[in-house]
This record gives C-alpha cells, sequence and structure tokens, in this order.
C-alpha cells in the first residue's frame, strides 16, 4: 500500500491554513488549474500519494527556486564562436593538461 499524507500536511508545506484551504475550495483549483495529483482515496478524507505530492511540491512550491531551462531541453547549448573562445571552454570542461 501506497504511503499517503492529507491536505494538512500538504498545507504546512504550502505555508498555508488547512481551514483555508478546505473552505475556499482551493485543494480542488490546486488539482484543476496548478496540476496537483488528485486524491488516491473517494470516500472520506482526501488522501494523496506523499510519493506524487513530494514531486509536485518539488515543481509548485512557492519559496522553491525557479528552473531557468529544463535538463531535457532538446535545445543544444550555444557552442564557441572563435578558437580562443573554444579553447577555454575545453580548459573549463577538461581543466589544464600537463604535456
Amino acid at each position: 500500500m501506497r504511503e499517503t499524507c492529507f491536505l494538512a500536511d500538504i498545507a504546512k508545506a504550502l505555508n498555508m491554513r488547512t481551514r483555508t484551504i478546505y473552505r475556499e475550495g482551493r485543494w480542488k483549483q490546486m488539482i484543476e488549474q496548478d496540476g496537483m495529483p488528485p486524491p488516491v482515496s473517494k470516500i472520506g478524507r482526501p488522501r494523496f500519494d506523499v510519493l506524487a505530492i513530494n514531486a509536485w511540491l518539488g515543481r509548485n512550491h512557492p519559496h522553491a527556486p525557479k528552473i531557468g531551462r529544463a535538463a531535457n531541453d532538446t535545445a543544444p547549448p550555444s557552442a564557441p564562436q572563435t578558437v580562443t573562445e573554444h579553447q577555454d571552454y575545453l580548459r573549463r570542461v577538461y581543466g589544464r593538461q600537463s604535456a
């Protein structure tokens, strides 16, 4: 069985009050608009998969650092334009080589 968490745990991680999430129906908006994983329980208090919530928080936490470009971006890195830029690039990547 998967490890689950409740909305109170998610609210604590987001620095929000649980009451705000329940009363305003914010958790339903987070599922529909923010891409939060849906609850795994259909009856009673909503329970969420911990691994899915942690992954979602890693992408959407308000205090998380913003990622400039995705690691699996298909755009190649910019290539050095001159010979000296290329030599500097090789020194940075491979370090100084002793002869």
